[in-house]
């Protein structure tokens, strides 16, 4: 785990990382952006940590990665004003793929995040954007709650349940656009 400083920029490119399987009381195992990070082809685990997690104005961009834990928190998260741009990228085994919680902004498209417990969660965002992605979740797809400015869901595939029955989603309907698909999985 790392951290990456405010007014600081890290491009990492075909990098594999993972946190200790292990950590102590007080240790944290988990990476912070209060300035950007710019991931290509990342492979990171998570383990049972949070992942990336763009926070304070921070932002944190992804393309073409595979953000993986066993029981892990959020995988990709923008807190009080954090950036979120995600495409092209899987996520899984974790509570969340993706969280927003007072984001700025989130962009997410062309990403799968389905073995998890929830798909994506927005907890407030400025804006908020998630189109041509695979979601699912255990619990929900998709937990829409808080603050938020306008939201759109668009041409998204959303996973069955187990029982293949309708996804579930818990959500709040002002200022959500949303247009779905349900997959034949």
């Amino acid at each position: 785990p790392f951290e990456v400083g405010k007014s600081s920029k890290l491009t990492l490119d075909h990098v594999e990382a993972s946190v200790p399987t292990t950590t102590g009381s007080f240790e944290k195992s988990y990476v912070e952006i209060f300035g950007t990070l710019e991931a290509h082809y990342l492979k990171y685990n998570a383990q049972t940590s949070e992942g990336l997690m763009a926070e304070d104005g921070g932002t944190v961009i992804v393309t073409d990665s595979e953000i993986t834990a066993k029981g892990g928190q959020d995988m990709i998260s923008a807190y009080r004003g954090g950036n979120m741009d995600v495409s092209y990228t899987t996520m899984s085994g974790a509570h969340c793929g993706i969280h927003s919680q007072e984001a700025n902004s989130i962009k997410v498209d062309h990403v799968t995040s389905t073995d998890n417990l929830f798909g994506v969660t927005i907890y407030g965002a400025k804006t908020a954007t998630v189109t041509n992605s695979n979601l699912g979740g255990t619990v929900a797809w998709l937990d829409l709650q808080g603050d938020h400015g306008p939201t759109s869901l668009e041409n998204n595939y959303l996973k069955p349940t187990a029982s293949g029955g309708p996804p579930a989603a818990i959500n709040d309907p002002a200022n959500l656009s949303l247009a779905v698909r349900f997959s034949d999985e």
